[in-house]
């Protein structure tokens, strides 16, 4: 087999795990001038191949590579979420088919809610607030402005279900990142590790069901009921509890499975937010840090704003006309992009074969080397290492958009489904960030990121609000 070159390593077991901890853009660099863009990797007793941008789109979109099993060799997410395969494809396929085509039908009332969220959690700032760890305070905003589309109005104001939302997200970040000190002999015995403190601690995912399915039944008995009673002439509420009732997916209406709608609930909950919460933070920090271009943007959101006045909400097509807004925000997702990331396992019996003649044999996991690809100039034009708001302007450039040049939101058929949905959040709630606050960070520096083996994660460092 003519798989690709293995980078030496010194130390037996952990391989090259230290130094990926240690410095891995450093490291990353050295072996892709070194060994090219494809080499192996020696990572917790396991090879691994690493695909930069010439060839990584190759393996991500191939039909037998499989992006979940990449995360299930180290965590077990699917048992954390409740979820099995088919319970899975059944929350991709409401977010993909049934609320991204009819988005305009709940903007309204996100934004409204996103209002009230902002001003509980961040107040009118009349005096400047200093706020610590925003990521999770963005997640609560989240949890509240998007309530009503998840549970449903009956409950879109119940304060212990929307906690629940950025708390089940908390929590199972938490499990993800719990220290991995046996991970350098084997994934299998972090994943046991994870095993070990949800007997301990209880699956954060069945703490924050058990409180929904304690509220649903009411709920739904009273829809059914209802929609008995009315017949065709019933309006079904825009909501997911009501998606699932009609399609039958949690059992008939007589017999209906509330901890499997629950599952489907909190799992859409998760892929809807997490995601979300840290691009949006992204977006703050660097509206923050680049003063040259604030005006910029308040203009443009000035400009549009005396089309809809101070008491009416934006619409889709004015969302679609924030140009500059549209710029930033896919540049900020550019320039934050993991290091590494997008792992995926071959699943298929036979090796997989890249156009450059190397073979990826089965079961092997394989990295993308997402640094090469977001400072590649040939993708990103000049100076790709720096952050520049007007990169994409004028150049019909969506940040939906996914291509091998562009991978926050993934590509091909693991592409982010809910990837609309997650930027009208990001662009209503930035929009209404810029034209209300001032944003500074404490101490005036820009807080630094936190990289763990690749990954990127938001500074927990204050960032100030003051009312404009």
């Amino acid at each position: 087999m003519n798989e690709p070159p293995l980078v030496p390593y010194k130390y037996p077991l952990i391989g090259h795990t230290y130094e990926i901890r240690k410095d891995c853009e450093g490291f990353l660099r050295r072996c892709r001038e070194k060994y090219g863009d494809v080499y192996n990797i020696y990572r917790g007793c396991q090879v691994h191949t690493i695909a930069g941008k010439d060839y990584a789109h190759e393996f991500i979109t191939n039909k037998h590579a499989d992006f979940l099993g990449g995360i299930e060799r180290s965590i077990p997410i699917m048992e954390l979420l409740g979820l099995d395969e088919s319970t899975r494809n059944i929350s991709i396929k409401l977010v993909r088919d049934e609320f991204t085509p009819l988005m305009s039908n709940f903007i309204e009332k996100i934004q409204l809610r996103a209002k009230i969220g902002l001003e509980k959690h961040l107040g009118l700032c009349q005096d400047p607030k200093t706020v610590y760890f925003l990521t999770n305070t963005i997640r609560e905003i989240l949890s509240f402005a998007n309530a009503f589309v998840i549970f449903g109005e009956e409950l879109s104001y119940d304060t212990e279900l929307i906690s629940s939302c950025a708390g089940f997200t908390n929590d199972l970040i938490k499990f993800a990142r719990f220290p991995a000190t046996l991970g350098f002999i084997h994934p299998w015995f972090h994943k046991k590790q994870v095993h070990w403190m949800m007997r301990l601690v209880k699956n954060p995912g069945e703490r924050n069901r058990a409180k929904l399915i304690n509220k649903l039944p009411k709920i739904v008995e009273n829809r059914i009921k209802e929609m008995r009673e009315q017949g065709d002439k019933y309006n079904p509420p825009f909501d997911f509890v009501q998606k699932i009732l009609d399609d039958n997916l949690a059992g008939e209406k007589e017999n209906i499975d509330y901890n499997l709608m629950a599952v489907m609930i909190y799992a859409i909950i998760f892929l809807s937010i997490l995601a979300t919460a840290s691009k949006l933070t992204y977006a703050i920090i660097d509206y923050a840090t680049e003063t040259d271009y604030q005006k910029e943007l308040q203009e443009e959101q000035e400009k549009i704003a005396q089309e809809y006045g101070p008491d009416k909400c934006i619409t889709i097509p004015q969302l679609e006309r924030m140009v500059k807004l549209e710029s930033f925000i896919k540049e900020s997702m550019r320039y934050n992009e993991d290091i590494l990331g997008l792992s995926k396992v071959n699943l298929s019996s036979s090796p997989i074969t890249l156009s450059n003649g190397y073979q990826i044999p089965p079961k092997r996991t394989v990295w993308c080397d997402l640094l090469s690809v977001k400072e590649s100039e040939e993708y990103h034009g000049s100076d790709p290492t720096k952050f520049d708001p007007r990169r994409y302007l004028n150049k019909n450039s969506s940040t939906t958009l996914v291509s091998r040049t562009y991978l926050p939101f993934g590509l091909g058929r693991h592409a982010c489904p809910g990837r609309f949905f997650a930027m009208t959040n990001i662009k209503l709630l930035l929009s209404m960030i810029i034209r209300n606050y001032k944003v500074s960070f404490v101490g005036g520096a820009k807080p630094k990121k936190t990289v763990f083996e690749g990954r990127l994660l938001p500074s927990s460092d204050g960032v100030i609000f003051e009312k404009r």
